[in-house]
């Protein structure tokens, strides 16, 4: 989304801010977590490699 062209004055965003005229001001840090409940592991197996992510059902967002 554009900012400046829908005249937004403020915005929340995750990520770094690449070559941009707006301005910026840390709000926090995020880190990038997969989590699985005790009962899911229990299920389906605990993955130990990436590729092992694609034999289970994923939740999340982008």
């Amino acid at each position: 989304m554009d900012l400046l062209e829908q005249r937004t004055d403020i915005a929340i965003r995750i990520g770094e801010l690449k070559d941009s005229t707006l301005t910026a001001s840390p709000l926090g840090l995020s880190q990038i977590r997969i989590l699985a409940s005790f009962d899911y592991l229990a299920k389906h197996g605990t993955p130990t490699t990436v590729e092992d992510l694609t034999q289970h059902q994923l939740l999340g967002f982008s």
